[in-house]
């Protein structure tokens, strides 16, 4: 009898800590949530839809900036596979696809140029079924840094201030 209790309070404490996981679970259904996640932890973010009808926070770290895009969305915007942050910049004489494979082959972000050869980083994430509240904080803070990083790399600080793209750009 008390071996009976035992197991069913280890399974009943096991379904509730399981519940407190799936509570905090964050997944790409509602912007307001993650533009909040984002306010919290100290960046400006703008729910927006562009005039192609696409969905994005826009939001910005060291002065670029970045949005968020909803991507796999069905058609009220809702319940979307990915969220994919980009940030561009505007390079007076663009970039080059030597520093763009320079970047790919030690970062684990995306980096490529668009028509103009301006240069753009990318970085998909997979929402579907959720991701915990920590897991996207973290991938948030670790793009943010990743953006900082690359402005570096394409000497973004030693061009005259120019604004960062403000529309995601599609690869060559």
């Amino acid at each position: 009898m008390i071996r009976t209790i035992l197991v069913i309070l280890a399974a009943t404490n096991l379904t509730l800590s399981m519940l407190a996981e799936t509570s905090t679970l964050v997944d790409a259904s509602d912007a307001e949530r993650i533009a909040g996640l984002m306010q919290d932890e100290g960046y400006r973010a703008k729910v927006e839809v562009d005039s192609d009808g696409d969905l994005s926070i826009v939001s910005g770290v060291g002065g670029v900036e970045f949005n968020v895009y909803f991507r796999a969305c069905d058609d009220e915007l809702l319940n979307c596979e990915l969220l994919v942050f980009n940030s561009g910049f505007d390079l007076k004489n663009g970039s080059s696809e030597a520093k763009m494979t320079q970047w790919n082959q030690t970062q684990w972000t995306k980096a490529y140029l668009d028509r103009e050869k301006d240069p753009f980083l990318e970085l998909p994430v997979n929402m579907l079924y959720g991701i915990s509240e920590e897991n996207f904080r973290d991938t948030l803070n670790w793009f943010a840094g990743q953006v900082t990083k690359f402005a570096d790399h394409i000497g973004w600080n030693d061009e005259p201030s120019v604004d960062p793209i403000k529309t995601f750009a599609d690869p060559i």
